[in-house]
């Protein structure tokens, strides 16, 4: 377990616990679950003598209760921030130096162009081409407009057109609408006249037939009378 060695290690190092006593340096590395050997390991790297490091961790062992229980998760005592030195201060003077000599020049290159006030002439040049190209666009405005005018008056008079041919094929289909009406009308009266002909044939028929009928009777009775008068005689 390297990872609980090297925080032991860290731990023993560190001046504050070095000031306690050994035996309790021991009984709290114990607590938080390291071997003897393990601690004999850490007090080896920290204090760099393996033969008084097992000296010292049989001694504490030996004076120290029963051993806890390995726990997992130990914590370690961080050691104090190193105060910095001379050589610190130094690379930290020439770094920020090194920064602002970069950011200088290059607020000196391209600073002055930012600044720069534009002279009269580059005023008037500028306000020409200004000038130019609010013309140029007022003249593709009013070109679109006159467009749109003509577009617009085409419409319309299509629409007129549009509105005329509607008229006209509305007139003609209501006099198409109109003589169909008059035709239907007309062909019901000729079929009620061809109906009412046909009831009366067959009793101008019988009528006929009922006259001739009387016309002979009367006929074959004059002939009767003229031949009883031709008897007579």
């Amino acid at each position: 377990r390297e990872n609980l060695v090297s925080s032991a290690t860290s731990f023993l190092k560190d001046p504050k616990v070095q000031k306690a006593p050994l035996a309790k340096r021991v009984a709290f590395l114990e607590s938080k679950g390291l071997t003897q050997e393990e601690i004999k390991e850490a007090l080896s790297r920290a204090d760099g003598n393996a033969s008084q490091s097992n000296a010292v961790v049989a001694t504490a062992a030996g004076s120290v209760g029963p051993q806890l229980p390995p726990n997992p998760y130990m914590q370690i005592v961080q050691p104090p921030p190193k105060y910095l030195g001379w050589k610190d201060y130094f690379i930290g003077t020439a770094i920020i130096g090194g920064v602002s000599y970069a950011l200088y020049k290059a607020l000196k290159k391209y600073l002055p162009d930012l600044l720069q006030i534009p002279s009269t002439k580059d005023l008037q040049d500028n306000n020409e081409q200004l000038t130019k190209q609010l013309n140029v666009a007022s003249e593709a405005l009013n070109s679109t407009k006159i467009e749109t005018q003509a577009a617009i008056k085409l419409m319309d008079e299509q629409g007129e057109k549009i509105k005329t041919f509607m008229d006209t094929l509305t007139k003609s289909l209501n006099g198409l609408k109109e003589a169909d009406e008059k035709r239907d009308e007309e062909i019901r009266t000729i079929k009620n006249d061809l109906e009412n002909v046909k009831t009366l044939i067959p009793k101008m028929i019988e009528k006929s037939k009922e006259t001739n009928d009387s016309v002979l009777q009367d006929l074959q009775n004059e002939i009767k009378s003229l031949k009883s008068l031709i008897v007579n005689r």
